[in-house]
């Protein structure tokens, strides 16, 4: 593949314009990196694992990790943010 005259491919190392971070905004925790996207919900994740069917590792899976990301009070309501157990107007980022 011969990238045309002018593109340049990026990745997540790659940095923004000017002083403005990365050029793929990003949200990392324990390892994983999910792009922050304006565009839709949708997050592809790809694994590269053996496979039998094509669709599912058959690779032997490793036990859950779990990690406490929220002050004590707090509960995770979605992947970067904690509120106080019933008061959605408390919040904090995880």
């Amino acid at each position: 593949y011969k990238k045309p005259e002018g593109w340049r491919l990026i990745d997540y190392d790659t940095p923004g314009k000017g002083d403005d971070g990365w050029a793929y905004k990003r949200f990392s925790r324990g390892g994983v990196t999910l792009p922050i996207g304006t565009k839709g919900p949708q997050v592809e994740i790809r694994a590269d694992c053996a496979s039998t069917d094509g669709v599912h590792c058959t690779d032997f899976i490793p036990s859950a990790v779990t990690q406490d990301v929220c002050s004590a009070g707090y509960v995770q309501v979605s992947y970067d943010k904690c509120c106080v157990d019933g008061d959605m107007t408390d919040c904090e980022t995880a």
